[in-house]
């Protein structure tokens, strides 16, 4: 490959050289052309004057170069190699739950009890008794008159009559009375309640890690040196050729 590159580098330049000599001659060319047509016009009858010149003219020789060219051996070196393996591990875990468990405990309650009681009171209440009485009073009564018939007047007259009246009238009298009484009583009892409770169980799992491995690993390389070498190309070289032209009258 680098063979190749610098072959490819000396090609190039024969073509840079070959270019500008071609040019050069073209100029040369138009030179000596133009030359002969600008002195015919000035000229006389007598003839042309040549003058000697000096031009490049490109020639290919081959010449022996030194180039360097790049090679490669095989060497067989070491490197460390990190490569992961599955392992096993165990490891102890925990598990924690809540169950519901049956606790017992005293229970301590007052209570109020109310017993019925009876007993006998006097009470006083008031009744209506009737009595009857004489009152007396006035009315107006129509009679007629002695001595006539058709004729009547009025006159009052005292009279007296038997009335009942009702008199308020105290009395007393035994009475049953039922009385609620009231005692307070403290309890003491044993009851079964319900409470949470948290239950922690170890157990083990088993997982698979990934571990990295360090290891030495033996691999061939290509190593690169560079050694010198005479290669025999074609170069493109202007060389001076001396000519005649026809002088111009300037």
């Amino acid at each position: 490959m680098v063979r190749f590159i610098a072959f490819a580098a000396i090609g190039c330049v024969s073509l840079i050289s070959n270019a500008l000599c071609v040019a050069s001659s073209l100029a040369a060319d138009a030179k000596t052309v133009s030359a002969p047509s600008a002195c015919d016009n000035a000229a006389s009858g007598d003839g042309v004057e040549y003058v000697e010149k000096t031009i490049c003219v490109p020639q290919w020789v081959e010449e022996v170069r030194t180039v360097k060219e790049t090679c490669y051996k095989k060497e067989l070196r070491e490197r460390d190699v990190t490569k992961y393996r599955q392992v096993k591990k165990t490891k102890t875990l925990e598990c924690k739950h809540t169950v519901f468990v049956k606790v017992k405990k005293p229970d301590v309650q007052k209570i109020d009890i109310a017993k019925p009681v009876s007993k006998w009171v006097e009470e006083k209440y008031t009744v209506m008794v009737p009595h009857q009485e004489v009152r007396k009073g006035t009315r107006k009564v129509c009679r007629p008159v002695p001595g006539c018939c058709d004729k009547f007047e009025t006159v009052e007259e005292p009279y007296e009559c038997v009335v009942t009246v009702c008199k308020p009238e105290e009395r007393t009298c035994k009475k049953l009375v039922w009385e609620t009484q009231h005692e307070e009583k403290v309890i003491t009892r044993e009851i079964c309640t319900i409470e949470p409770k948290v239950i922690v169980k170890p157990y083990e799992v088993t997982e698979c890690v990934w571990e990295p491995v360090v290891t030495k690993e033996t691999y061939e390389a290509c190593v690169p040196y560079t050694v010198e070498k005479q290669v025999t190309v074609k170069v493109c070289k202007m060389v001076a050729k001396t000519v005649r032209v026809p002088k111009c009258c300037n």
